[in-house]
């Protein structure tokens, strides 16, 4: 698909076209916090409510996830709710400027820290990630993608386990 090689482009330069502030935040430090994942299947969205918990309920943060949903249409656990918002790969598109309003909000969101959960290989998530201006982008360790300013090196593709690392790095992270 062209989209995709168009995104993977965007995706791969190591150079940051995005207009930005890069700032190290932690949980100390950080007001508004933005989730990017993978939400294809419930267990997928249910996942990602610990680390939304930690940060909204616990630390008083302002968060926003949002899921990405591979395929046509969104379900009953797709509802939108005060921290979470879905889209679809329809929904986006290589010009950011025409992208529906709930990822052009995200886009436009200056979040302290932007976590990508999902691995670099869902081309929407990275391409979101990239045109982020977000101030302090995490993300799973990817020597090719070098969109992240602070990588987590995992062996295992284990979600839950790459949302615990997350939340034990952002508690000591020195700014």
């Amino acid at each position: 698909m062209i989209f995709s090689k168009i995104k993977n482009l965007f995706s791969s330069k190591e150079q940051n076209d995005v207009d930005r502030t890069i700032c190290v935040h932690n949980i100390n430090t950080a007001k508004k916090i933005g989730i990017l994942y993978e939400a294809s299947e419930k267990k997928q969205v249910e996942g990602i409510e610990v680390l939304v918990d930690f940060l909204f309920h616990k630390n008083k943060k302002q968060v926003k996830a949002l899921g990405f949903v591979k395929g046509k249409k969104l379900d009953n656990f797709h509802l939108p709710k005060l921290q979470y918002d879905f889209f679809l790969s329809k929904d986006l598109n290589w010009r950011p400027a025409s992208e529906n309003y709930i990822i052009k909000n995200f886009l436009e969101n200056e979040f302290d820290i932007l976590i990508n959960v999902c691995d670099t290989s869902v081309n929407e998530l990275a391409y979101l990630t990239k045109m982020s201006i977000s101030q302090f982008k995490i993300g799973r360790y990817n020597e090719d993608m070098l969109i992240f300013d602070f990588m987590i090196n995992i062996k295992q593709q284990n979600t839950d386990f790459f949302i615990k690392e997350v939340i034990k790095y952002i508690k000591v992270i020195n700014t």
